[in-house]
C-alpha cells in the first residue's frame, strides 16, 4: 500500500500544517496539555482533479473534536447526514447541506460507537461506523 508514489501526510490541525513525511521529518513545539484531536495521518493532501467524483468511503473523514463531530467527504458534495446510536436511535439529522465539510457542534459525543449515515448531492449514501 505505502510502496511507490503513496504519500503518507501528517496534518497538524492546531498549526494548520500539512507535511508529506515521506519526503520530510516534522517537527513542533507545544505546551503542555492535552491536544487529542491536534495530528491526523493522511494518504492524500488534497482533492485530486476528478471531474466526477465516485463515492469512495475511504475518502470520507469523521473525527471527534472538542464537543462536536466532525465530517470531511473529500470532494463529494453532502446533501444529508444521518448519526445513529448501536441500538439504532436517531441521535442527530440534518439536510441541504451542499458541502464537503459539516461541523456538528450541537451534537453532544461521548467515547461511543455511532452509524454515520451520508447522503451525497447525486444520492448515493454511504454508511460508516465511528468509534469515539
Amino acid at each position: 500500500m505505502f510502496a511507490g508514489n503513496q504519500g503518507i501526510f501528517l496534518r497538524d490541525n492546531l498549526a494548520g500544517v500539512v507535511t508529506n513525511l515521506k519526503l520530510l521529518p516534522y517537527q513542533f513545539s507545544s505546551v503542555s496539555g492535552t491536544y487529542a484531536n491536534r495530528f491526523e495521518i493522511v494518504y492524500q493532501n488534497s482533492p485530486l482533479g476528478v471531474l466526477n467524483p465516485e463515492l469512495n468511503p475511504n475518502s470520507v473523514v469523521i473525527f471527534k473534536k472538542e464537543n462536536g463531530l466532525h465530517i470531511d467527504s473529500g470532494s463529494l458534495e453532502m446533501q444529508s447526514v444521518q448519526v445513529f446510536d448501536v441500538r439504532g436511535r436517531l441521535v442527530y439529522e440534518t439536510g441541504t447541506i451542499h458541502g464537503t465539510k459539516l461541523m456538528m457542534e450541537d451534537i453532544r459525543v461521548e467515547s461511543e460507537v455511532l452509524l454515520v449515515k451520508i447522503t451525497t448531492a447525486t444520492g448515493l449514501t454511504i454508511s460508516r461506523k465511528v468509534v469515539l
